[in-house]
């Protein structure tokens, strides 16, 4: 299994050193386009952190939303959601091209992860979008999501992920952020993750971990300890 990871993320260098120790770490990195952070060097640093450890590259689009980080819902139609990804996704497919890198997966973040996960309108709207764009993009999904039912009756290769730092609800869906057991302590995380790999684990092609506190080193060690002792 692949461990994905939301990077490009950092905004001091305290940030951006706990990003490169995890990046050996890891698998894939998400990498934030500019929505709810991110800008032409952070792309371009990190894609050359994911050359230097050989990390497959996947784009990380999100509402511009900085105050809130992309947390906070929006209201958008289809024409504005493809807008959106056309802007961020380029932001980034342009960084990749100028490093000779390759740009090889897609996964929303915050709440337009929510949105076309959970959304039937956004998920075809996300799909249509990956029909027509030339930028090649395989999705990463939540595991049994609405998003991922459409990708299968489209036949679109993709990704599906669980969280080995989130918790989930009795319907198989993150808690929302700010929520009483939505993000789990470091110590629960481990008991967590091989749950998730006994329960899910033979369906789930990658699974995913956040670089945004301050024990994602020490979860993604341990995370990585776990799946190559599976």
């Amino acid at each position: 299994m692949l461990i994905n990871c939301d990077m490009g993320e950092y905004h001091d260098s305290a940030t951006a050193l706990r990003e490169q120790r995890i990046m050996p770490l890891i698998d894939i990195a998400n990498i934030a386009c500019g929505g709810h952070i991110g800008d032409e060097l952070s792309m371009q640093t990190t894609v050359e952190l994911c050359l230097a450890h050989e990390v497959l590259i996947s784009a990380h689009p999100s509402f511009e939303d900085r105050d809130s980080f992309g947390r906070k819902p929006q209201p958008i139609d289809s024409i504005q959601l493809h807008a959106l990804l056309d802007h961020q996704c380029t932001a980034l497919y342009e960084a990749c091209v100028r490093l000779s890198a390759k740009c090889t997966y897609i996964k929303a973040h915050g709440a337009l992860y929510h949105l076309v996960n959970d959304d039937p309108e956004a998920s075809i709207a996300f799909i249509t979008w990956l029909d027509q764009n030339q930028l090649e993009l395989l999705p990463i999904c939540r595991l049994h999501s609405h998003l991922e039912r459409t990708l299968v009756r489209n036949n679109i290769p993709h990704l599906k992920e669980i969280f080995a730092d989130r918790g989930y609800d009795r319907h198989g869906r993150l808690i929302q952020r700010g929520e009483p057991g939505a993000v789990l302590e470091t110590k629960a995380i481990a008991r967590h993750v091989n749950d998730l790999l006994s329960d899910l684990g033979n369906m789930a092609d990658t699974i995913c971990i956040h670089s945004d506190h301050d024990d994602s080193i020490e979860t993604a060690r341990s995370i990585r300890h776990i799946l190559r002792d599976d």
